[in-house]
């Protein structure tokens, strides 16, 4: 039998002609617009060493590594619905990032706080409150708190320093002012902090507060310091009247205590005494809300 006219001779055993032969070149030129582009800038269309076209096989093999890389289409993220916060919570990409089912899940390791610096409990619960209705995942929420808590420190250490600085400032000034009697001066200060605090209601361990704390302010610190001259050794110690006497019959009776107050008699007599001054400022107050 002649296999003139037989486009595939040699047929197999079963008498069947092989397959005919894909024409590669053919293919390619029958390529239009973006897919002629395509083949161009990958290089399809160049000829081998052997005058060629490249396979197709590269193409086949370009969409099996594409595939590789953005994974199965069929197992593919669906899109997030950013326009329904219903549809956005129930995204199961969240889950996939790291995002805890409660805000209590959230992990993070405190640090320790420098002294002075106290951590702020109920900030870190409303971030965890703010980070879970907002779908954070926790890679996030853990770099996020560890750059904010930073922050914070660092600014609520300058604070610290600062108003440490400022009661040396403080306290540099006035023992140059009060030279050897500073400690003794300082000490009346806060008892008369003290002494007004009670006098006007606070609790006696806030009254302690303000004593221990007078140096909070260059000025604060003057009118304790005033003050504490004012009311004398006496009323510091708690013999005598306070010297906060405002209506008539209180100021009577203060000035008939100071009467018989030794040592207030000794400032209030002696010209020459350090108290002098502030011992008549002192019974001339009284005596103008006693008798006018």
């Amino acid at each position: 039998m002649s296999d003139a006219g037989n486009p595939n001779p040699n047929p197999d055993a079963g008498g069947n002609p092989p397959p005919a032969e894909f024409d590669t070149a053919a293919f390619y030129a029958s390529l239009e617009g973006d897919d002629k582009e395509f083949a161009e800038r990958k290089g399809l269309l160049k000829l081998d060493d052997k005058g060629k076209p490249a396979s197709p096989l590269v193409a086949l093999q370009g969409w099996r590594n594409s595939e590789k890389l953005i994974g199965d289409p069929t197992k593919r993220l669906p899109e997030p619905r950013l326009d329904s916060a219903e549809e956005l919570a129930k995204w199961p990409g969240f889950e996939k990032l790291g995002t805890p089912k409660d805000a209590k899940d959230y992990q993070f390791k405190r640090p320790d706080m420098p002294e002075g610096v106290q951590y702020d409990e109920a900030a870190e619960q409303r971030f965890r409150a703010m980070a879970h209705k907002a779908h954070m995942p926790q890679f996030m929420f853990e770099r996020i708190m560890n750059e904010e808590i930073a922050a914070r420190t660092a600014g609520a250490m300058q604070s610290v320093n600062d108003m440490k600085a400022e009661q040396t400032r403080i306290e540099t000034v006035l023992r140059q002012d009060l030279g050897a009697g500073y400690d003794t001066a300082i000490k009346q200060a806060g008892m008369a902090a003290k002494l007004l605090a009670e006098e006007a209601g606070v609790d006696p361990g806030k009254a302690a507060d303000y004593a221990s704390a007078i140096l909070g302010s260059e000025e604060t610190t003057r009118m304790f310091l005033h003050l504490a001259k004012m009311m004398g050794e006496g009323a510091l110690q708690g013999a005598g009247d306070k010297g906060f006497a405002s209506s008539v019959s209180d100021a009577k009776a203060d000035i008939e205590r100071l009467k018989l107050d030794g040592e207030f008699q000794k400032a209030y007599t002696d010209s020459g005494h350090p108290g002098h001054k502030d011992a008549v400022a002192r019974m001339n107050r009284l005596n103008q809300i006693a008798y006018g």
